[in-house]
């Protein structure tokens, strides 16, 4: 189940085309030799889980090879609460539940509707405003209780 938008963005619209009788092959031609293309892997590293920036979507969210599944298995037992998000210079202290968390203009951390970890501002562009891009390195650890958060 999507934390963000999946079922009103992508599964909403695709039913409701359906309903009104369009037809699959309206929805774009078949793909009959699709490409898979290589990504680099999460690794660990000295009690922290590094990664990328693997994408920028049209919202300018930034969205990393971090999966939730890693976020799991790396700290076990650890709240998300409790988590440090690491990019560009940002410090951004657990990661949100949802966009409405947090107030309009904050850049929070979120595992998004394809369960990975991703960069946004609330309302806003995190990619123009912090100049996040592809490949940019994101590493997750353990917040420490005086480790501060870089103002949003």
């Amino acid at each position: 189940m999507s934390r963000t938008f999946h079922g009103r963005d992508v599964f909403a619209p695709v039913a409701a085309h359906l309903a009104q009788g369009v037809t699959l092959g309206s929805f774009g031609p078949r793909i009959t030799d699709p490409v898979r293309l290589g990504r680099s892997v999460a690794r660990r590293d000295d009690g922290a889980l590094a990664g990328r920036i693997a994408h920028v979507d049209r919202f300018g969210n930034a969205l990393t090879n971090l999966l939730a599944e890693a976020l799991s298995e790396a700290f076990p037992g650890i709240p998300e609460s409790a988590l440090m998000v690491e990019v560009g210079g940002l410090r951004i202290r657990g990661i949100a539940r949802s966009y409405g968390d947090a107030p309009l203009g904050r850049v929070v951390a979120i595992l998004g509707s394809s369960q990975r970890l991703e960069i946004a501002q609330v309302g806003g562009h995190a990619s123009l405003r912090y100049g996040l891009g592809l490949g940019d390195p994101v590493v997750v650890r353990i917040a420490e209780s005086t480790t501060p958060m870089v103002p949003a």
